[in-house]
């Protein structure tokens, strides 16, 4: 049997009695001779005419059978026959009406890209119908050729293969925002995506606009943007492959020294595991995962989005440092308190602006505000006499973020472990100078020249807080900041912050060569190719 990819489909009725199955036969043939895969199938299957085994040979086997698309904008030909409309499917390709003998003309056969009239009856009905003589081809009833009567109007089918990608994309997670990026790097490259939503936007929050490539295609193969396995046990990246009965490429990042056994196991049950960065393809291989699956597709920023702009910095104006996380112990939100109330005077022209949320890992009683009040009094500090602090606890909306970031002399996140860590990478593209942690997804921005790397005391293992919320983290070491280190940071930015703006646009400079959504399209290029370049299928540029 021809288990091939189809490149097109054929609707409408094969195998009862009426003239319309037979001239499907014919046209299905057709189509096959003329050089296309087509895949068959009956929408509203009438009664078999006798001896219907006959009439299926091995060409309507084959068309029969199939079920993976291989074409971007695949034609459908949809046979109009028994009354039926045409019909508009979202993510398909161009419909091509086809009108056979003794057919019905609906009236939305007027949105069909292409009508094809069989016969001198059909062709009247399909005028009187109104459709623009321009999209109308004929067929001979009983020797029609699709395919050349399509390419006649339309002209010659593109033939790609392109990927699906499943994972969050319009949220407010790291991985919704590198997911956008990700599918604008693929628009770039001209890789065929399909896109398959695994979010929600933020309830009050206006979702962000997504680049998304032509959805009107059936992938031959889905990457699956998520935590291989949940703290539940959850098997994601299988639970995909299973789903939509694709291969599978893993895309993820972990922020510890090595990763969980269960997603050791599920990297290496896929085809191939996408990082982000050098630091996981280091952890990744460390830990165990196989060396040849692993390949580096980097998080992009959007560095047209997220650039810098002209400022002129009041003198008198307080230092404005900015912090953006969820609040969960493994961000560090402990350190970043006790550093700026140890190294700060009260009545300073200084302010720290904390934009947070509890979501999944924020782990600990009571709120955000009381947890910090209560880890500022154990550490001996009156909450009412430390420097100017903020904690902003409403959502900040997608397009308002850019004018945040540039609002800031610093950026600041002593976060004890990060995957990727987009908002350094975001704040770096809009030339604000970074402190955060030497150790993680960021770590070719943190060189002295770029950033201002905050040292490490050593590796901890993960704290019974962000246990008690994810128990992937069990026995896993992450790095501890360095409180003194963060504090000689902060106050460097306060002593010299024309001299720490230069620094910012020197990161902007890295991230725009390493982390923009062109360096994106390359890696996403690459990959592409690699997997799609086989016998039968082609990458279109």
């Amino acid at each position: 049997m021809d288990d091939a990819a189809a490149d097109c489909r054929w609707e409408g009725p094969l195998f009862d009695a009426s003239p319309e199955a037979a001239f499907g036969r014919a046209a299905v043939h057709a189509l096959v001779e003329e050089g296309r895969v087509p895949f068959a199938f009956e929408p509203d299957p009438r009664p078999l005419a006798e001896a219907a085994g006959a009439l299926c040979d091995d060409v309507l086997l084959a068309a029969l059978n199939r079920r993976r698309i291989s074409v971007p904008a695949a034609d459908t030909f949809r046979h109009l026959a028994g009354g039926r409309t045409l019909g508009l499917a979202p993510n398909w390709g161009p419909v091509i009406a086809v009108v056979g003998p003794g057919a019905q003309v609906p009236a939305d056969i007027v949105n069909a890209a292409l009508t094809l009239a069989a016969g001198t009856p059909a062709l009247q009905a399909v005028a009187a119908a109104g459709v623009r003589a321009s999209a109308i081809a004929t067929l001979d009833p009983l020797h029609p050729s699709p395919e050349a009567a399509r390419r006649a109007v339309l002209g010659p089918a593109t033939v790609r293969e392109g990927l699906g990608w499943y994972g969050p994309l319009i949220g407010r997670s790291g991985y919704a925002g590198a997911g956008r990026g990700l599918l604008q790097a693929a628009e770039v490259a001209g890789v065929p995506l399909l896109a398959y939503m695994g979010d929600q936007a933020e309830e009050g929050l206006e979702p962000p606009d997504l680049h998304v490539p032509a959805q009107d295609f059936v992938p031959g193969i889905v990457v699956s943007h998520a935590p291989p396995v949940l703290p539940n046990g959850t098997r994601v990246w299988e639970r995909t492959g299973i789903g939509l009965g694709l291969p599978v490429i893993g895309a993820t990042c972990f922020e510890t020294q090595g990763l969980p056994a269960s997603w050791i196991e599920a990297c290496n049950s896929v085809r191939e595991v996408w990082v982000p960065s050098s630091f996981n393809l280091r952890t990744f291989a460390d830990a165990g995962v196989d060396p040849e699956r692993l390949h580096v597709v980097p998080y992009p920023v959007d560095t047209r989005r997220l650039r810098p702009e002209p400022r002129e910095r009041d003198p008198e104006a307080p230092v404005s440092f900015l912090s953006i996380f969820e609040w969960t112990w493994r961000k560090g939100w402990d350190v970043l308190l006790q550093a700026w109330a140890e190294e700060f005077a009260h009545d300073e022209r200084v302010r720290l602006t904390v934009v947070t949320y509890r979501g999944h890992g924020a782990a600990g009683e009571g709120s955000v505000i009381d947890q910090a009040v209560g880890h500022l009094q154990s550490l001996g500090h009156d909450p009412e006499r430390i420097a100017d602090l903020q904690l902003v606890l409403e959502p900040v909306a997608f397009k308002e973020m850019p004018d945040l970031y540039r609002s800031a002399d610093a950026l600041v996140l002593p976060s004890r472990g990060e995957g990727a860590g987009m908002p350094v990478l975001e704040a770096a593209a809009c030339g604000v100078p970074v402190i955060a942690t030497d150790w993680g997804g960021y770590e070719a921005l943190m060189d002295e020249s770029t950033a201002f790397p905050v040292a490490l005391d050593g590796m901890v293992e993960a704290s019974p807080r962000l246990l008690a919320d994810n128990t992937l983290y069990r026995g896993l070491l992450l790095a501890e900041p360095s409180v003194a280190s963060l504090r000689a940071r902060m106050r460097a930015v306060v002593d010299d912050p024309a001299a720490a703006a230069a620094r910012g646009l020197a990161g902007r400079a890295l991230v725009e060569e390493r982390f923009s959504i062109a360096a994106a399209a390359a890696a996403f290029d690459a990959r592409a190719h690699a997997l799609l370049d086989r016998p039968g299928s082609r990458v279109a540029r």
